[in-house]
């Protein structure tokens, strides 16, 4: 019954067990009784849930009954023209639970139960839940809904309210200290910056909330160029293209226009080596 199976999602809750019903929107409570039953019937997987050792056939037949109408086992069949094979009965499967179920850890005289809801719908659910705070067992009632707050003077220090509810975090500046004095408002949380105009210096570009340094010309603003992690006014060179005439290339180490680089750029053969940025003799 594998394909019966996968149309649940099973949540142990204490003792009992829950089981979700995708097709239906139905939760059901099984008992250990009636979950052990639901697990050996349509051979679902329940991790190590400990098993309960169950000893009346009868409480086995009125688990199986509960179950079908909690739709969590296949209706039973019509009956066949021809005899039934003994295997396809509800006889056999008590027969088999009986001689054949796997070791128990505990034995038990409860009675199986099986009590389902319906979960509502996202309609449903959006739906007035109060029209009292006497309703909301402490909380408040508003909208038709209880809430555990709607305001930030209902949460304590170092909390705001943030749909209802009171969290950990901030609303305006003057909630944030340094180095994270400035609050992202839409995470509620205080960070070092929200934008560049908020950092300086050897950190001018802000990063996920922290003032860091720039790794790129690009992301410096109003022509400033990136420099050792700065972003500086610089009237030198960062790229061949700003040298030219006898100081054709840019040495990046010193942001300067030289004559060369590389002895590559001597193309003078009386001065065919780069020393210093300048081509020279190779007499040494």
């Amino acid at each position: 019954m594998k394909a019966w199976a996968d149309s649940f999602i099973v949540r142990p809750m204490g003792d009992e067990l829950l089981v979700y019903d995708l097709r239906t929107q139905q939760v059901t409570s099984l008992n250990p009784v009636a979950a052990r039953v639901w697990r050996d019937h349509v051979d679902i997987d329940l991790g190590n849930r400990p098993d309960v050792e169950i000893d009346d056939p009868d409480s086995v037949e009125t688990a199986l009954d509960l179950l079908r109408r909690a739709n969590l086992i296949p209706p039973l069949p019509v009956p066949p023209r021809r005899p039934r094979r003994e295997g396809d009965n509800r006889r056999s499967f008590i027969r088999r639970f009986f001689s054949g179920a796997a070791a128990a850890t505990a034995s038990t005289t409860l009675a199986p139960t099986v009590i389902s809801i319906v979960a509502p719908s996202p309609a449903e659910a959006a739906t007035a839940t109060c029209t009292s705070a006497a309703q909301c067992n402490g909380q408040l009632c508003t909208s038709g809904h209880c809430v555990a707050c709607t305001g930030n003077a209902q949460c304590g220090v170092g909390k705001v309210c943030v749909s209802g509810r009171c969290q950990t975090g901030c609303t305006t500046n003057s909630n944030c200290t340094p180095p994270t004095g400035t609050c992202n408002t839409a995470l509620h949380v205080c960070v070092g910056c929200l934008t560049n105009s908020q950092c300086s210096g050897a950190t001018p570009i802000c990063t996920s909330g922290t003032c860091t340094a720039c790794t790129s010309s690009t992301q410096c603003s109003n022509g400033l160029l990136c420099i050792s992690g700065s972003c500086v006014a610089f009237s030198g060179c960062t790229s061949n293209s700003q040298c030219s005439g006898v100081l054709p290339f840019c040495n990046l180490s010193t942001n300067s226009c030289v004559e060369c680089l590389s002895n590559g750029n001597c193309e003078d053969a009386f001065f065919p080596v780069c020393i210093g940025n300048q081509c020279a003799d190779n007499s040494g």
